[in-house]
């Protein structure tokens, strides 16, 4: 089942892997390092889309009568969400600004 530790795990390594792209401009990386880094947040931030949206939908399904209780996960689907949308969005910009 999908869960939180998934969805943290992809959540993490793409902030991971774009702070890497980030220090790589100021330590002066490869150009095709750096490619292939901001391919890498790309492909992770497509995995956390998904899983984020098929976490929201099950949390919807499970907690319809449990709203109080759920207040944080709300809070965290919305902006693992939100991270995954503009993660890609930037680095297909960059990539295709570099290209």
């Amino acid at each position: 089942m999908i869960g939180e530790k998934t969805i943290l795990l992809f959540f993490f390594t793409s902030l991971f892997l774009f702070t890497l792209y980030l220090a790589g401009n100021f330590q002066r990386f490869l150009d095709s390092n750096q490619i292939m880094l901001l391919e890498g947040v790309t492909l992770i931030s497509v995995a956390l889309f998904v899983f984020t949206l098929l976490y929201g939908f099950i949390l919807l399904l499970w907690g319809a009568g449990r709203r109080k209780e759920l207040t944080g996960k709300y809070i965290f689907f919305i902006v693992s969400l939100t991270v995954s949308v503009l993660l890609f969005s930037v680095s297909k910009i960059i990539l295709v600004w570099v290209s």
